[in-house]
């Protein structure tokens, strides 16, 4: 199973840097408020984690919850991964 911590996003750019063979310094890492949008996204997946058993008894809240939530997730991917692509290309 995939953990997710606080470090994530300095490990995913470390990541793709690896593979671009680009090096990474600190004027590369995302700023906090980047951090933050990550972090809202973890906590988003956290909620989504606890609506899905839910929604299989047909909870029609927890589904209604669950479809927000998967909306919000894809707006937030976007964003994280617009500001990865601005930061690689800094």
């Amino acid at each position: 199973m995939l953990r997710f911590t606080s470090l994530s996003p300095l490990i995913v750019l470390f990541r793709m840097t690896q593979n671009t063979s680009i090096p990474v310094n600190y004027s590369m890492m995302p700023p906090m408020d980047d951090l933050n949008k990550y972090s809202h996204l973890l906590q988003v997946i956290e909620e989504m984690g606890r609506d899905i058993k839910p929604t299989y008894a047909n909870n029609k809240n927890a589904a209604e919850r669950l479809k927000k939530n998967i909306h919000t997730a894809r707006i937030l991917v976007r964003e994280c991964v617009s500001e990865l692509e601005r930061v690689m290309k800094a």
